[in-house]
């Protein structure tokens, strides 16, 4: 039996060493951090190997004890080592690197300082046991982490990456069950346990060798799903005859042979070709990248290959560039007849276009034939629709060609008489005979075009007004050979044109009327203001004097009379005013000028807080509009102070916003905090002398928005009332400067 297990320990430490060394030559061949935490793994096992077997052959008393103190530091590196490397495929959290790397270093002091180490059968002191304890916690739980982490990558992956990740996986478990099984032994030598303990060994060191150095035969059955979807793509990109139909034959199958979540085939010149999947947006950049000689590289799990005909740009899993390299050179062959495939698609595609060409030049000519033929009676429709005939005379011959159109001119049938010049002559009418002979011979002469109307008389007597145009032709010798005209029936555009005249005049003659019966009005509204003031200046004279003289002597009565006397009296004098303002507007102060709205804003709040002292104005940046400056403070006052009057509180606030900008025009919000106004009632507050409340005269003339309104609309605008949830939002529209700058 002893025998038995001392040739388990050697087959063991062999395979320690052959792994040890395959995963050296793997590191040399390939490089990276991944591959050489592999090689310091199994570099640390099998060293741990041939250190114990050297301390059961020739080890006695300290050279014993410091051969077992080096073995348990073995130990503790080969457990952290081996994180090492799963950390460098996909990185832990900083918390549990932080705890890997201390307890190790913790573990491996307490080693260093744990004095004598009790040989198989001896009591254990309780320091040792603790050391035992604390032994297991960073094996157990780094080995586990490594198993937990592997096997829940090996998810997703190739079949070939998945089974060596899970052996690795499986292999680490086996590791950690042997450490807590020779912990677990206190007693003496037992032959039995040594062998199971050694086979545990050496089913976990195979697991460790299958997955990171499996044989060639073990690589080709794991990976015969992988070339049947290789085979599969390879038989879509030979029937694919465009683009798309590559990358969809494509671009699935590579995703499934590396277990990739994404893929995208990118043009030399950075242009996506087509994609599988979204890749991260941290690669974006790096997808519109150049290309270079043919190559791999992976940044933040972006797998790049490529080729002449462009990239193979893959967001593979972490573990791709350690256990996916097989994969990779399977993808490289496959990118051989993805470029065959484009190339393909490129002669197919110019083919289609020298088709689609021959066949649109064809269609072309039978089209340009078609409309040669459709030309001539399109130009007969033309005439017929435009009332325009056309003619050649030939002079020479004295011989004249008419078109269809020319006929119908002239109240003939086609052809139904021979033409010449006379017969032309006799056509017209006879007060314009002699013009149109003398400007035809005129022509003739000068060798020059003409143009001109004149009136033709039909064999039916109606009568026609036409224009006829002609372009004399001349030989080599400037001898006159031919005229080239048109004749068009105008008869309906003079017409027009005369109905028109008429009514230009009529228009005149009305606005004249207009503007006479404007001076009239204004001239009465003037004489209508300083005879009605005078009477009422004396009635509210009068009224003040009796109230002082023998307001003491009337009863309350007669003192409210005299009262209500003086309000009326002093609304009677509002009304008028307003009336007069109103009539005013567009008429006087009419210069247009670039207003700063944000000066004249605070400028007429200032003014209203004269009357109301609780008034607050809050006018953001306010734009630079064109229209007369005295009216745009009018408009800002009026507005202000109906909000005043009608909002039904001492506090009242006004928020002043231009909204918006509308081609030339810039939208402008006047909003209160008062009552509103309801919907129905909106379209009425702009009537003059319009009021929704009836509680006396002290509440206004009625006049306030219909003297905005007419405001606005004098400076090119429109003014409404839109909905608002509190409060009355008026808006309106004034015309912006051309600069459209904004004053604050």
């Amino acid at each position: 039996m002893q025998d038995l297990v001392q040739a388990i320990d050697y087959i063991n430490n062999a395979l320690y060493v052959a792994l040890a060394i395959a995963a050296f030559l793997s590191w040399r061949r390939r490089g990276g951090p991944s591959a050489a935490w592999v090689a310091a793994t199994f570099g640390t096992l099998a060293t741990i190997g041939l250190v114990g077997l050297l301390l059961d052959d020739d080890a006695e008393g300290g050279v014993a004890d410091l051969i077992n103190h080096a073995v348990l530091l073995g130990v503790v590196f080969f457990a952290y080592v081996l994180y090492r490397f799963t950390a460098s495929l996909r990185g832990p959290s900083p918390v549990m690197d932080k705890i890997a790397l201390w307890g190790s270093l913790a573990v491996a002091v307490f080693t260093l300082f744990l004095g004598d180490i009790p040989e198989q059968g001896e009591p254990r002191s309780t320091k040792f046991q603790i050391y035992l304890l604390l032994l297991l916690l960073q094996w157990g739980g780094l080995l586990t982490t490594v198993a937990v982490r592997l096997w829940r990558a090996g998810k997703g992956q190739p079949t070939l990456a998945r089974r060596r990740m899970r052996l690795l996986s499986v292999g680490s478990i086996g590791l950690t069950l042997i450490l807590i099984f020779a912990a677990a032994q206190t007693s003496e030598e037992n032959a039995t346990r040594e062998v199971v303990t050694g086979l545990m060994a050496t089913f976990s060191v195979l697991c460790f060798f299958l997955g990171f150095a499996p044989p060639g035969l073990l690589r080709i059955a794991w990976r015969r799903r992988e070339q049947e979807a290789l085979r599969v793509a390879t038989e879509h990109l030979v029937s694919a005859t465009t683009e798309k139909e590559v990358t969809d034959s494509l671009l699935p199958h590579v995703t499934s042979i590396l277990g990739a979540r994404a893929a995208t085939l990118v043009a030399p010149d950075g242009t996506e070709i087509g994609s599988f999947g979204a890749l991260p947006r941290s690669a974006e950049q790096d997808v519109a990248g150049s290309a270079s000689a043919t190559h791999e590289r992976v940044e933040a799990n972006l797998l790049r290959l490529d080729f002449d005909f462009g990239s193979l740009v893959i967001w593979a899993s972490p573990y791709t560039p350690f256990f996916g390299q097989e994969e990779v050179e399977l993808l490289h062959s496959l990118g051989v007849l993805t470029g065959l495939a484009l190339d393909r698609t490129k002669l197919f595609r110019s083919e289609q276009e020298a088709r689609a060409s021959a066949e649109r030049a064809n269609q072309g000519l039978q089209e340009a034939n078609a409309g040669l033929t459709e030309s001539r009676a399109r130009l007969a429709d033309a005439q017929s629709i435009a009332h325009m005939g056309s003619f050649t005379w030939d002079v020479q011959k004295n011989d004249v060609t008419w078109s269809d159109e020319m006929f119908r001119i002239f109240g003939l049938e086609p052809g139904e008489v021979p033409v010449d010049f006379e017969s032309y002559a006799k056509s017209v009418h006879e007060d314009d005979r002699s013009f149109v002979e003398s400007v035809v011979t005129k022509g003739l002469a000068e060798k020059r075009p003409y143009s001109f109307d004149h009136r033709v008389i039909r064999p039916d007597g109606t009568m026609r007004v036409v224009h006829a145009r002609g372009q004399v032709e001349v030989d080599d010798n400037d001898e006159v050979v031919r005229v080239v005209g048109t004749v068009q029936d105008v008869t309906a555009a003079r017409e027009a044109e005369r109905r028109i005249a008429v009514a230009l005049s009529n228009e005149r003659e009305t606005r004249r009327s207009l503007e006479q019966l404007n001076a009239e009005m204004e001239t009465f509204v003037y004489t209508v203001s300083h005879d009605l003031n005078s009477p009422i200046i004396a009635i509210q004279g009068f009224s003040e004097f009796l109230s002082k003289d023998f307001g003491e002597a009337l009863p309350e009565k007669g003192r409210f009379y005299i009262e209500r006397i003086a309000i009326s009296a002093s609304y009677l004098q509002s009304l008028i005013k307003d009336l007069l303002n109103f009539s005013r507007i567009g008429r006087v102060q009419t210069d247009i000028e670039d207003v700063a709205l944000g000066d004249l804003v605070q400028q007429a709040a200032d003014e209203v807080r004269g009357s109301f002292s609780g008034l607050e104005v809050d006018a953001e940046a306010m734009p630079v509009v064109r229209m007369n400056p005295l009216r745009a403070r009018q408009l800002f006052t009026n507005l202000m102070q109906n909000s005043c009057r009608h909002s039904g509180r001492p506090d009242t606030q006004i928020r002043i916003r231009s909204s918006s900008v509308e081609g030339d025009k810039v939208q402008i919000s006047v909003h209160d905090n008062g009552p509103g106004i309801a919907k129905e009632h909106r379209s009425r507050v702009f009537g003059v002398f319009e009021r929704l409340q009836e509680s006396g005269p002290t509440e206004g003339t009625g006049m306030g928005l219909p003297i905005c309104k007419k405001i606005v609309e004098t400076a090119g605008g429109g003014m409404w009332i839109d909905d608002s949830e509190e409060g009355l939002d008026v808006r309106f529209t004034l015309p912006l400067t051309s600069s459209a700058e904004e004053n604050p």
